[in-house]
């Protein structure tokens, strides 16, 4: 059975192994290779690293996320925005196409914030009254009296 140190979103990724090495075990490496579409040398490792550590030997080992491909200029000047200029994403992008040349996508610089630890930017209240809804109320109370 699976071990409950085993985390969720992997488990079902150590069950179907599991079940190839079932699979193995009474009809070969061979056969099963074939029969799931694997290469052998793969599993071979799962069965290696089944044997070393049991079911939790089976959790896959790659990593969550792949290594950032940005040069650590632009990520310095992703900070330099949120910090200094007090940019959003979607204006960082902007500033750096247009001062910078560098293409980068909102989302991507969103994630580069999120992984040095800057707050998002807080807006200011967007504040109402004054002439423009003055000039509003009196047209719909003008609109009323007709």
């Amino acid at each position: 059975m699976i071990d409950r140190s085993i985390s969720k979103q992997y488990r079902w990724k150590v069950k179907s192994r599991l079940a190839v090495l079932e699979y193995v075990h009474v009809h070969g490496l061979k056969p099963a290779a074939t029969r799931f579409a694997l290469d052998r040398k793969t599993i071979r490792a799962w069965r290696d690293q089944a044997r070393e550590a049991g079911a939790v030997g089976l959790v896959p080992r790659y990593p969550a996320r792949r290594a950032r491909r940005i040069p650590t200029e632009i990520v310095d000047l992703i900070a330099h925005a949120r910090r200094e200029l007090q940019y959003g994403a979607c204006r960082t992008r902007i500033w750096l196409l247009r001062v910078h040349q560098v293409k980068v996508a909102t989302k991507t610089i969103t994630r580069i914030c999120d992984d040095l630890g800057l707050p998002p930017v807080q807006r200011p209240k967007r504040r109402r009254g004054g002439r423009q809804f003055n000039a509003v109320y009196a047209w719909v109370n003008r609109t009323r009296s007709l």
